[in-house]
């Protein structure tokens, strides 16, 4: 659609950071949860790799929003640069934006119950090996 129209891509990217970023912005700021009771849930000073874990599944949702948000400007920054190695630095950002939606997919179908349980179990396998190697 936009290969033969560099001005169509542009304006396209445009209207994405113009709206989209601000959109995911506030969203994931909406759903921030950064109280000392979110981190330190039974208040006993010491953060254990289980408190951890679950401060991170409360705010995947606000970290993959502001991750891609961030990853989305970079891109289109990166695509207003007309040099060599700027062109291969917008596409790396894109498929790491494209991973972190992914991922921001999945929290989002959690409730439904078939992908669900998948989701969890999967996340729970991911990030559990990934505390234990810590």
């Amino acid at each position: 659609l936009t290969g033969n129209n560099p001005l169509i891509a542009s304006v396209l990217e445009v209207i994405l950071l113009l709206l989209g970023v601000p959109w995911l912005i506030v969203i994931g700021w909406r759903q921030r949860r950064l109280g000392p009771k979110d981190y330190d849930p039974n208040e006993d000073g010491e953060i254990s790799a289980q408190e951890m874990m679950l401060f991170l599944y409360k705010n995947l949702t606000f970290i993959l929003d502001i991750g891609v948000a961030l990853s989305l400007m970079v891109a289109i920054a990166a695509a207003f640069i007309y040099t060599s190695p700027w062109d291969k630095i917008e596409l790396q950002v894109l498929a790491v934006t494209s991973i972190m939606l992914w991922c921001n997919f999945l929290n989002i179908i959690m409730p439904f119950k078939f992908f669900g349980v998948l989701v969890i179990i999967i996340y729970k396998m991911l990030i559990g090996d990934f505390f234990k190697f810590l």
